[in-house]
């Protein structure tokens, strides 16, 4: 169960998150954004966030930002195929490394966790409206010792409202860019652009 300072932290994250993400319209902003202020509020050090196209399966993507983690990690982590097990596949949209069977026997935690020195991951899915917009892995070091339920009903408690701010930022930058082609083709013709219906 969450503390009152838990649900502090919780509602500051979704202040920071919401007052400072429209400032940039740059197409990784929002994800940036984010991952550095989970380290700042939660102390989620190591992070990925996937872009996902609104697909209603879950699934993954390599359209990642990767933040405080070398690349070669995050390579080896998705070609180890680890994200396609069928248990970050069901009906759950959080799920911890550790709570699956007999994960400290799995090849993915002695042969890249351990060595890159971390000791477990958690994968959220950010779903809008039935489709998937997004999902996080966080990536817990040895110093950690893994993640807690806590930290679960953390990323449960924010896991929605990450999802409907990065939808509304796809959104605008959409917007945005539409906006700038139409702009860019109106100044092509002397006489402007007609709209029909």
């Amino acid at each position: 169960m969450l503390s009152i300072e838990d649900y502090r932290r919780i509602n500051k994250f979704k202040d920071y998150v919401h007052r400072y993400h429209f400032l940039n319209r740059e197409y990784d902003a929002f994800r940036k954004l984010v991952c550095a202020a989970l380290d700042e509020f939660f102390g989620f050090h190591h992070s990925l966030f996937g872009f996902l196209n609104y697909p209603r399966a879950k699934e993954t993507s390599l359209q990642v930002l990767v933040y405080s983690m070398p690349e070669k990690t995050m390579e080896r982590f998705f070609l180890s195929g680890i994200l396609s097990d069928a248990a970050f596949r069901g009906d759950k949209d959080v799920v911890l490394f550790s709570d699956t069977e007999n994960f400290k026997k799995r090849t993915v935690y002695r042969d890249l966790l351990v060595p890159q020195g971390y000791s477990d991951f958690m994968v959220c899915y950010l779903p809008v409206d039935g489709r998937y917009v997004g999902y996080l892995v966080l990536f817990a070091n040895r110093t950690q010792k893994g993640f807690s339920s806590r930290d679960r009903e953390i990323m449960e408690e924010i896991r929605s409202y990450l999802a409907v701010e990065y939808h509304n930022f796809l959104q605008i930058v959409q917007l945005n860019n539409t906006n700038q082609l139409l702009i860019s083709q109106s100044n092509h013709y002397p006489m402007g652009v007609v709209m029909m219906p």
